[in-house]
């Protein structure tokens, strides 16, 4: 079974575009997925996306791709991150917010940015072998990060957020 969110009536765009616009000036690194975007702006690509963000002033772009992976996009160069193919996926539930939380504790962890979204991707394929957003540890252990790393070493702080 696959599960989807419902989409935004046409009555909620106006509200949810003004929003969006007010929070990204707060944002350096944007998490979309291209569905959300396309429907919400109608943005043609994944690649316009990206461009729609930098010009917004967001400095580092990951458009979320379902079963395609992710685009990385830094001060506007872009890299494909492909995924390991999930076949039948039992339920997308989650499968954003598991590649949000793998990036960002990979980040934290000292990670470049490609590592945090091969994680991303890699986590999110694996909460949709299951139902429900919440797997079990012995679906994540080996996913851990290095704890011997430097949280979010000084050279990508920089390189994120000049």
């Amino acid at each position: 079974m696959r599960l989807q969110l419902p989409t935004i009536t046409l009555a909620d765009i106006p509200s949810a575009r003004r929003w969006y616009l007010r929070i990204v000036n707060y944002v350096d690194i944007a998490m979309v997925s291209f569905e959300d975007e396309k429907q919400l702006w109608g943005d043609p690509s994944p690649e316009f996306t990206c461009e729609r963000l930098h010009e917004l002033k967001v400095k580092t772009v990951v458009v979320k791709l379902a079963g395609a992976g992710c685009l990385l996009s830094v001060d506007g160069e872009q890299t494909h991150i492909e995924t390991d193919c999930v076949d039948l996926p039992l339920d997308t539930t989650g499968a954003g917010d598991a590649f949000n939380g793998a990036f960002l504790a990979n980040l934290c962890a000292g990670e470049d940015l490609t590592e945090c979204c091969r994680q991303g991707n890699k986590l999110g394929g694996r909460v949709i072998r299951h139902h429900g957003a919440i797997i079990g540890d012995d679906y994540t252990r080996d996913m851990l990060v290095d704890r011997k790393k430097p949280t979010l070493a000084a050279h990508q702080h920089d390189a994120m957020f000049g």
